[in-house]
C-alpha cells in the first residue's frame, strides 16, 4: 500500500522532472486515476473462488513490480514519457484489483466475530500507508530524483515476492 501511493507520487514528479508541464503531470495522474476507478468497476468479479486469491494476490505484485522495474531501465536510456502512461494507470489498474482481492480474503482468514476488528486494521494499515507512502516517496525524489524513488518502489515490491508482507 504505502508502494502505490509512493509510485502515484514519484512518477508524476518524474514527469514534471522530464517534460516540466505540471499539466502533463496532473493528466498523468488523472489517467492513471480512471484506470483505477475503471478496474474498481469490475475488479469484484476477479477474486471469486477463495484458491484463486493468493495467486490473483502474487501475480499482481509480480505484475506490478516487472512494470514498475521497467521505468528504471528504460529512463537509463533517457526520459520515456509515453511510457510513465502506460505503466502507471496499468499499475493502478492491477493494484486496485489487488486492494479489491485481499479485502474479500479477510473474510476467510478471521472468523465472523473478528471480521469487524480486521477490516478495522486493514483500513487503519492502508490509511497509514496512503500518508506515509507520498511523505516518503517526496524525501526520495528530492534527495535522490524521482527515477531512485521508482528503483525503491520495485524493490519493495521485490520483498513481497519473496514472502515478506508489508
Amino acid at each position: 500500500m504505502a508502494g502505490d501511493s509512493f509510485a502515484y507520487i514519484a512518477i508524476p514528479l518524474l514527469v514534471l522532472r522530464a517534460t516540466g508541464s505540471v499539466a502533463q503531470m496532473g493528466l498523468l495522474t488523472g489517467a492513471a486515476g480512471a484506470a483505477s476507478v475503471g478496474a474498481g468497476l469490475v475488479a469484484g468479479i476477479t477474486g471469486r473462488p477463495a484458491w484463486y486469491r493468493r495467486t490473483l494476490l502474487i501475480c499482481c505484485d509480480i505484475a506490478r513490480m516487472v512494470l514498475y522495474g521497467i521505468i528504471p531501465l528504460a529512463w537509463s536510456f533517457g526520459p520515456k514519457v509515453w511510457l510513465l502512461y502506460v505503466v502507471l494507470p496499468a499499475c493502478e489498474a492491477i493494484g486496485m484489483v489487488f486492494q479489491v482481492t485481499y479485502v474479500t480474503a479477510v473474510r476467510n482468514l478471521v472468523g465472523g466475530d473478528r471480521l469487524t476488528d480486521a477490516n478495522g486494521l486493514l483500513y487503519a494499515t492502508a490509511t497509514a500507508a496512503g500518508v506515509l507512502g507520498p511523505l516518503l516517496a517526496g524525501v526520495v525524489s528530492g534527495a535522490f530524483g524521482p527515477t531512485a524513488a521508482v528503483r525503491d518502489r520495485r524493490g519493495e515490491l521485490r520483498a513481497v515476492g519473496r514472502g515478506r508482507l508489508p
